[in-house]
């Protein structure tokens, strides 16, 4: 089958700064199979109107669409588009595999994949060309006329450490190297721990997986030399949850002689000197920890299992190794009341730290803190998500009214000067 996989944009952002890696993945795994043509249409990086894209859908044999919450409505819009053409739609990414049946309920989607789809994909093409049951395929949840079908197995998770690398020669890499220096990649995927708020644990159901360093090695010195980027964000979820795997990483970037710069994500409770002195020396400029609060009880309220003081500790160390750090803070979580607000803005001034990330609080659906959070959730909550922008709050807390909400979150982001991410003039514009 031929195969057009759609990147969906976001309504109110600039250009997405980074490719579709997601996309990627899928492209090489239908590629491998031997049996699939596949091309991308990235709209995160290319504009087009509704006909150009109708256009570019004609002559293929199903349309998959790869969205997340924030856009989930211009997925269902392209979905309808492919829909008018008579093709099978498919949807994939974090708010079809949290909510596939609702996503499948709005009717312009036939399949959706819940967890990685690279097998589940494979599998659901063979069986849509061959006339075999879609429902027996595991992973995907069917539209059926009787309402979305599951199977009740998970979809088998790709073995990293086979996985061809993303297909980038289908992505407009040019396109992203005009907007930004910095490009990413993978070395692993999934976590194991049960943040209450995140997505992630459900996506990947708690496992954690790493590809051979070599391999990983090999594929960012294919993309500098391909592509002409020196400098990288390594997406893994947690990227030092395996500190012998960090070790064994840099000491082959170290002696393959990789000579780029880069950055990574992970949890303050996850780094020692040595990792630390191991990751500068190969590159690392910057760590960005998910903090969420300054203060132990919102912490223990949203599952994080860290400490305030781990988390002073992890931002001393690695600025002591000469590590840029970036502490992420939420505002308005569901406990959330003023004085723990200001915690969070009083440890972000104690620790200096050179970024301070500011962001609301949003209920991502699917994710465990919903069962918890009923009580502060309108009949329509679904519909915030229009309004998410990562600076604006959108819902109250059990303590706090959304205006209040909306008060604080502009006083933390006014705390934060220079080293904020959103800015104070947005921040005014966002919350008025």
């Amino acid at each position: 089958m031929r195969v057009l996989l759609v990147n969906a944009p976001t309504p109110g952002y600039a250009l997405q700064p980074y490719p579709p890696l997601q996309l990627g993945y899928l492209a090489a795994a239908l590629r491998a199979s031997g049996r699939h043509d596949v091309e991308i249409l990235d709209l995160g990086i290319e504009e087009q109107t509704d006909t150009e894209t109708t256009a570019r859908m004609q002559g293929f044999d199903a349309v998959g669409l790869y969205f997340v919450t924030m856009n989930w409505r211009e997925g269902l819009r392209l979905a309808a588009l492919a829909k008018q053409l008579g093709l099978p739609t498919m949807a994939g990414g974090p708010h079809a595999g949290l909510v596939p049946e609702e996503t499948l309920r709005h009717g312009s989607l036939d399949f959706a994949f819940v967890g990685e789809a690279e097998v589940s994909l494979v599998r659901l093409l063979d069986a849509l060309e061959s006339g075999a049951p879609p429902t027996e395929v595991p992973g995907v949840v069917v539209a059926t006329a009787d309402g979305p079908r599951r199977h009740p197995q998970r979809a088998p998770r790709p073995d990293l450490r086979t996985l061809p690398w993303p297909a980038r020669d289908l992505i407009p890499m040019s396109r992203y190297r005009e907007v930004s220096d910095d490009t990413s990649a993978l070395a692993s995927r999934g976590c194991p721990y049960p943040c209450s708020f995140c997505a992630i644990r459900v996506m990947s159901n708690a496992s954690y997986r790493r590809r051979a360093a070599k391999d990983f090695v090999a594929e960012v010195r294919h993309v500098q030399r391909t592509y002409g980027f020196d400098r990288f964000t390594f997406f893994d979820d947690i990227f030092t949850i395996d500190r012998r795997y960090v070790l064994a990483l840099c000491a082959e970037m170290k002696a393959s002689g990789l000579d780029i710069t880069w950055s990574c994500e992970t949890r303050v409770d996850r780094l020692d000197p040595e990792i630390l002195t191991a990751m500068r020396d190969t590159g690392c400029y910057r760590i960005f920890f998910g903090v969420e609060s300054g203060n132990q009880r919102i912490l223990d309220s949203i599952s994080k299992r860290t400490r305030v003081q781990q988390i002073k500790d992890a931002v001393s160390l690695t600025r002591g190794a000469g590590i840029r750090t970036v502490m992420s803070v939420m505002v308005g979580t569901p406990d959330d009341d003023a004085e723990t607000i200001r915690d969070s803005i009083r440890l972000t001034r104690e620790l200096e730290s050179d970024e301070v990330w500011f962001q609301p609080f949003a209920p991502f659906p699917g994710t465990a803190i919903i069962p918890r959070i009923s009580d502060l959730l309108d009949d329509d909550w679904m519909d915030m998500y229009h309004r998410l922008d990562l600076r604006s709050p959108v819902m109250r807390t059990r303590h706090l009214s959304l205006e209040e909400v909306k008060s604080l979150y502009l006083e933390a982001v006014m705390s934060t000067g220079a080293r904020g991410w959103v800015k104070p003039s947005q921040a005014t514009h966002s919350v008025s």
